[in-house]
């Protein structure tokens, strides 16, 4: 499994985690793969982080589309 693929699997277990104590063990888990592999976890976290902002201007477009399409 890359580093990418583990972030991407943590980070959707935090997501989706119950308890604040199964988020502090995600944390943990996150922090030794970043202490693991500091170079592809940025990677990994950036790649997330633009992934995400083209999610919400993709959002934002279909919003103003609809608001356009009820007037």
């Amino acid at each position: 499994m890359t580093t990418r693929e583990k972030f991407d699997e943590l980070k959707m277990r935090d997501i989706n985690a119950k308890s604040d104590i199964e988020r502090e063990k995600l944390h943990i888990e996150l922090e030794k793969l970043a202490d693991e592999y500091p170079e592809d976890f940025e990677k990994a976290v950036i790649e997330s982080a633009r992934k995400t902002l083209s999610d919400i201007k993709e959002l934002k477009i279909k919003k103003q589309i609809y608001q356009v399409s009820v007037v």
